[in-house]
């Protein structure tokens, strides 16, 4: 029972679908019944109204034709005064009476009244006829029954027309009220499936714009949140499998960081020992070096520095992602900066670089080591990639975006810039882009690509963005931070 109320509660996205198409052909259905309805109603009744009018209109016709025949059949026989015409006078007003009581049923008001007075007058004539002839007093009355007959009968014919015509105006405007209803049905059905349709689709866009959430938030590699998914049971399903990947790939994360912290801390134990044998070397310790023996020192020298800094890199970038210091509010932003510089300043000097520092004058709450870390990356790869005497830019903005205020940090130099291509993947660890610095012969190889990582990293922890844009000339990075003195991380 409880497992059939939950497929009722939360039914699957082909069952939402084929229900929601079911509604919406719904109202469109009854509005096309209610027409056929309509019409079919109109169409009998114009049958019958039509049936109607063409008898009443022949069995007019027909008793005005049979009045004067009755009336003069009535004439010649008080002028012959012939049995013969007396039986046929007869006979035509049996025909036309059962013709007028038939005449009745269908005429209704003035039409209806003036036929019932022609029968009374055609029964006092059929009564009085007999006995009129031969009687000259008698004979003046009957004629003028017969006269009388003749102009109700002609009241009848022009009634009973009248009647149709009124008959057939009340169709028309029942026809009329039955479009109008029919137009107000057809627009509420339409406007009723615009609201269900867009009732529906919103519906079904929530949890796929949850989904594209969830998958963007994956792919962005924030693994602490977890992904819940509402909306039909296929989707809750699926956001349970996603939930699941995210939790596979934070311990795999979290191996990997182990295994990278681990690894990192026993290379510089035998690390250690080779610099220090390689130094003894050069100095001669063990005896004097011969050139070709002294080159191979130096080599020896210069591969375990990029070893070590390599190592540096990696145990910096574990840092700056596992760090969870607590913020200190009232940093200055400008005196941090002017620090991150006063540390580079002898690459600046050796490759005749130019800093311009334009930056507001204002307090943040900062993790001070972790921000010196994530501009001594920045700056870093700036000078590796500026070529001597470039310019390197560091300008700030302070503005308003999604009801918050944020502090905009620009970085730009006059390097090769990033190739387009690795513009998505210029933030992953390990990645080295296509382009390289300008100087080969000053730049000890190429980096460890942990840098930019170490920088994601760090803006990331201060609750703040970075992003690379797009620029004609150089690398253009830009970090928000939000600019709120009393937030807490």
């Amino acid at each position: 029972m409880t497992s059939r109320f939950f497929r009722w509660r939360h039914p699957t996205f082909r069952q939402v679908l084929l229900l929601s198409m079911l509604l919406v052909a719904l109202l469109p259905s009854l509005a096309l019944l209610r027409s056929l309805l309509l019409l079919d109603t109109q169409v009998s009744s114009n049958r019958l109204l039509t049936r109607r009018a063409v008898q009443v209109t022949e069995d007019v016709q027909q008793l005005l034709m049979q009045g004067v025949a009755l009336e003069r059949s009535a004439r010649q026989y008080l002028l012959l005064d012939d049995a013969s015409l007396l039986q046929n006078y007869r006979a035509q007003w049996l025909e036309s009476q059962q013709r007028a009581q038939r005449l009745l049923q269908p005429l209704e008001g003035a039409a209806h009244q003036s036929l019932q007075h022609w029968l009374q007058l055609g029964r006092l004539v059929y009564a009085n006829l007999p006995a009129a002839s031969g009687h000259p007093e008698r004979v003046r009355p009957l004629l003028t029954l017969l006269q009388q007959m003749d102009e109700t009968m002609q009241a009848v014919s022009r009634t009973s027309q009248q009647a149709l015509a009124l008959r057939q105006q009340q169709q028309d405007q029942q026809l009329d009220r039955e479009r109008q209803q029919l137009l107000v049905w057809i627009v509420a059905a339409l406007l009723g499936v615009i609201l269900l349709a867009g009732s529906l689709g919103r519906w079904l866009n929530r949890p796929v714009r949850q989904l594209e959430r969830a998958i963007h938030q994956l792919g962005e590699g924030r693994l602490t949140d977890p992904v819940q998914l509402q909306g039909p049971r296929d989707l809750l399903q699926l956001g349970q499998r996603l939930d699941w990947l995210r939790q596979r790939l934070a311990a795999l994360e979290d191996d990997q960081a182990r295994v990278l912290r681990h690894v990192s801390h026993e290379l510089k134990t035998p690390l250690a020992s080779l610099r220090e044998g390689s130094a003894l070397l050069a100095e001669d310790g063990v005896g004097e070096l011969s050139a070709a023996q002294r080159e191979v020192v130096s080599i020896l020298q210069q591969n375990t520095l990029l070893l070590q800094r390599r190592i540096e890199d990696l145990l910096q970038l574990q840092a700056a992602a596992t760090r969870h210091d607590p913020l200190r509010r009232g940093v200055s932003l400008q005196a941090a900066l002017e620090a991150a510089l006063r540390r580079h300043v002898l690459p600046l000097q050796s490759r005749q670089l130019r800093v311009e520092l334009m930056v507001p004058d204002v307090q943040l709450a900062l993790d001070e080591a972790r921000f010196a870390m994530l501009w001594d990356n920045l700056l870093s790869n700036a000078i590796r990639f500026s070529p001597p005497g470039g310019l390197i830019r560091m300008v700030g903005t302070r503005l308003q975006q999604e009801g918050r205020s944020w502090l905009q940090l620009d970085c730009i130099d006059q390097g090769p810039g990033v190739d387009p291509q690795d513009h998505a993947r210029i933030f992953d660890p390990f990645f080295q882009g296509q382009r390289q610095p300008l100087d080969r012969a000053t730049d000890a190889g190429r980096g460890s690509g942990v840098g930019l990582s170490i920088v994601r990293e760090c803006v990331l922890l201060h609750g703040g963005r970075v992003r690379l844009l797009a620029s004609a000339q150089g690398a253009h990075f830009r970090i928000e931070l939000p600019d709120d003195h009393d937030s807490e991380h």
